[in-house]
């Protein structure tokens, strides 16, 4: 069990530290508009968004798919510009102050899940090459589910003191932060763009 500090660590930091941004990225894009008052909402968007990253890295891991390392880091900041863009388009209920479930988002959750996890598997490395390969996969998943949890309890109490303390309108929260996440996903692809003719 000596590794499995170190797994949980890896999968921790692919989530919740800022130098793999484009990953917590699509969480705040998905996640971050909500309130308290969706928290049902936010659960079952998660859980179809570790629903696709596990099927992929699963498949990944034990080599069953292989991973387009090259578009991805095209194709991953994408998911958040199309979710960021979505976000555009919801409209609150004018007496609870919340948006209203909408099926298309699970789809948008689970196909975002799906692209991401085909990312986290190349982070375990030499482990994948390894008999033992269920505690690093383990942990590793344990270490994303517990910063994918911190993450969004952070954002629902961004949420609660910005729309409930200070009363900041939720739809203008919603604008701010989905402004800012295709930006920053629209940055990510343009430095991933000129780093590819560099190389070239």
């Amino acid at each position: 069990m000596s590794d499995f500090p170190h797994y949980f660590s890896l999968g921790f930091i692919k989530i919740a530290y800022l130098d793999v941004f484009v990953h917590i990225l699509f969480i705040i894009a998905l996640c971050g508009i909500y309130t308290f008052k969706s928290v049902r909402l936010i659960a079952t968007y998660a859980a179809c968004f570790v629903l696709g990253y596990l099927i992929t890295f699963i498949l990944s891991a034990f080599g069953i798919i292989n991973a387009p390392a090259k578009l991805l880091p095209f194709l991953l900041p994408l998911t958040t510009i199309i979710v960021s863009v979505s976000n555009f388009f919801l409209k609150k209920n004018a007496f609870t102050n919340k948006y209203s479930p909408h099926n298309y988002r699970y789809f948008l959750a689970l196909a975002g899940g799906l692209l991401h996890g085909l990312d986290f598997p190349a982070v375990l490395g030499s482990a994948l090459e390894s008999d033992k390969l269920f505690l690093p996969v383990l942990a590793f998943n344990m270490g994303i589910l517990s910063a994918l949890i911190l993450t969004i309890s952070f954002l629902l109490i961004t949420a609660f003191i910005l729309t409930y303390l200070l009363r900041v309108n939720i739809r203008e929260w919603n604008l701010i932060l989905s402004g800012a996440c295709a930006g920053i996903s629209i940055y990510i692809i343009m430095n991933a763009f000129f780093y590819t003719l560099v190389l070239k």
